[in-house]
């Protein structure tokens, strides 16, 4: 009996992790530069940034982040 119990907590707690790792926003937002990042909402003390991460196909490529206003 405690064998079937802990199985079925066991099997509760791992459904309840997929269920909230499938609603992460996961949404990547390409960029060149710090001004295509201007549609994703940042906190009012943060900036929204274009991190390069690297020279892909001729062009520089990078992602949309928040980044502390200095």
């Amino acid at each position: 009996m405690a064998k079937v119990l802990k199985l079925v907590n066991v099997m509760i707690i791992f459904l309840a992790l997929v269920l909230v790792a499938m609603n992460v926003n996961a949404d990547v937002i390409n960029c060149t530069q710090d001004s295509d990042c201007q549609s994703i909402g940042c906190l009012s003390h943060l900036k929204p940034k274009c991190t390069m991460l690297g020279f892909f196909f001729n062009a520089f490529v990078g992602i949309c982040e928040c980044d502390q206003v200095m």
